[in-house]
């Protein structure tokens, strides 16, 4: 048996299916392997390995996730900016970054606010109110500061592009401008990380994962996605020798990603990221034909559409208070406690975002 050749494009319902597996990783980050998170009322059973349990293992790798919706949102960004002017995509992405809030102010106002209010561990404050509303503090949603890397990378983008293309001109060269404009942030971010002033937490924050949106930008620029799928399926037709190779190749990942990740000095996902999502995506292309495939992929998308809300949704088992953390981790086995946590959010997910398109149809953005 041999896979048969199709036509490989990154598309929409690709993006979809991959920020599907992206949040079930998040979710699983946040539930497990982090012990002070967790009240000792609602520990959980996992295989132990050594000081840790699977679980644990498996909640660390995946961290991935934030890199995973940085480098979807380079790819994002190539389209939008690649589409219009430079003026047209920047316009374009300002009128979408209050929707994107819209969905946090609403998950703020509805969900966190009253349910911290109703378990005491609310106390108003309008400073720290106005901050968590801007994602500058996270003070009510403990994972809310990607809300703020957005904001960033949204307003600075046309920097970000107006530095790609002058290395662009002066190099001649796509790979050199990129190579260039990555080792101009690394050496920024080391030097930044070292002093003191004010603020450069938010500042080497932003530049710590900028790079991985830039790779993703210059991957939908050269479709290097689609190049590779090309080169692989004329080489690899074996399924199972693409299966093995895929194992392989995410067993390598894992393992990388836990020797170098949270060192201060080089962000790993900038370059795992990418070989995740593109191996991922050319596997799932490769058996789509196959019907389990369709309908794994269905429900992937699935998730995907609603990836934002139950981003920040799942953190109020988080916000200090065990009774509502049990809710989470009722099941008491480590991947039925995943299962129920997403199964239970969807519901209210699709409420926010119905609530939410309302408001936008409504005030017309």
């Amino acid at each position: 048996m041999t896979i048969k050749m199709n036509i490989y494009t990154f598309n929409k319902q690709s993006t979809l299916y991959i920020k599907g597996i992206a949040i079930i990783l998040m979710v699983c980050n946040h539930l497990f392997p982090i012990p002070e998170w967790i009240y000792p009322e609602n520990q959980f059973i996992s295989i132990p390995l050594g000081s840790k349990t699977l679980a644990a293992y498996v909640g660390g790798f995946s961290k991935i996730c934030v890199a995973i919706f940085a480098f979807l949102t380079g790819i994002a960004m190539y389209y939008t900016y690649s589409q219009k002017s430079i003026w047209g995509g920047y316009k374009h992405t300002l009128k979408k970054l209050l929707p994107f809030y819209m969905t946090y102010w609403i998950i703020i106002l509805f969900v966190y606010i009253p349910i911290m209010a109703a378990v005491s561990v609310f106390t108003f404050n309008f400073q720290e109110f106005i901050l968590n509303l801007t994602g500058y503090m996270t003070t009510y949603c403990k994972i809310a500061w990607y809300v703020r890397f957005y904001l960033e990378l949204v307003l600075l983008f046309p920097l970000v592009m107006a530095s790609i293309s002058f290395l662009y001109r002066q190099s001649k060269s796509r790979e050199i401008a990129i190579i260039l404009f990555l080792g101009i942030d690394w050496f920024l971010r080391v030097i930044l990380s070292r002093s003191n002033l004010p603020g450069m937490m938010y500042v080497t924050e932003f530049m710590n994962y900028l790079p991985v949106v830039v790779v993703g930008y210059y991957i939908a620029w050269v479709s290097l996605f689609e190049r590779v799928a090309i080169w692989l399926s004329d080489r690899i037709r074996s399924p199972i020798l693409l299966i093995r190779s895929y194992l392989v190749i995410v067993g390598c990942i894992f393992l990388l990603r836990g020797l170098l990740a949270g060192n201060d000095w080089f962000n790993i996902d900038v370059v795992l990221t990418p070989i995740f999502i593109g191996y991922t995506w050319y596997v799932l292309m490769s058996f789509e034909k196959i019907s389990i495939i369709r309908k794994i992929e269905n429900c992937l998308a699935f998730l995907g559409k609603y990836s934002l809300e139950i981003w920040f949704l799942h953190a109020i088992f988080f916000i200090g208070n065990a009774n509502v953390q049990r809710i989470a981790y009722w099941p008491r086995v480590d991947v039925f406690i995943l299962a129920w946590t997403i199964l239970l959010l969807i519901p209210f997910a699709m409420l926010v975002q119905r609530i939410q398109r309302k408001i936008v149809n409504a005030l017309k953005i």
